[in-house]
């Protein structure tokens, strides 16, 4: 059940469709699949956190879409579409700016093995002092606000002190 993302229990997990015979799958749905989340009220939100299901990798997701409303109903407006790092804990996903949300469609495009699995979504509160923006404005702001990654191979580093150790003063620019 998809309510499973929602329980603060990270061993219970949330899995798309599937039906099997004598532990073989004979069929599944098939992407996208749509999680739909309606909150009590208007909230401030700064970004999510997305828990997998710790005891295999299938399903894992990949490829996601998220969508938000200020409303109980109507249209929905997309806020970003991302590739997650393959990574085995959990994945913070940092806005960089704030939003009001009264609804959330996480709307997954791949996920591994052509399923989708998730044990805990989570959405991180905003503060007083949180820059809030429209909607429209969202790409940009976030964009503009978040750490980029520097590709380490334009970066030299340099020094005159003697290697010891067999250390190197351009691994600390390495990216590994």
């Amino acid at each position: 059940k998809v309510e499973k993302i929602l329980d603060g229990d990270a061993t219970s997990f949330w899995h798309t469709n599937y039906e099997e015979a004598n532990g073989q799958v004979l069929s599944h749905d098939m992407p996208p699949y749509d999680v739909d989340i309606t909150l009590p009220k208007l909230t401030l939100i700064t970004g999510m956190k997305l828990t997998p299901r710790s005891d295999r990798t299938t399903g894992a997701i990949k490829k996601y879409r998220l969508y938000a409303s200020r409303e109980d109903e109507g249209e929905l407006f997309m806020l970003m579409e991302e590739v997650l790092p393959s990574a085995y804990g959990a994945i913070t996903v940092d806005f960089a700016c704030g939003i009001e949300v009264k609804r959330i469609r996480f709307e997954v495009l791949e996920g591994s093995g052509g399923y989708a699995t998730l044990a805990e979504f989570e959405l991180i509160p905003g503060k007083a002092d949180t820059l809030v923006v429209p909607y429209e404005d969202f790409n940009q702001t976030m964009n503009e606000n978040k750490l980029h990654k520097i590709d380490p191979s334009t970066i030299k580093a340099e020094n005159d002190l003697p290697t010891w150790a067999n250390t190197n003063v351009s691994t600390i620019v390495s990216g590994q």
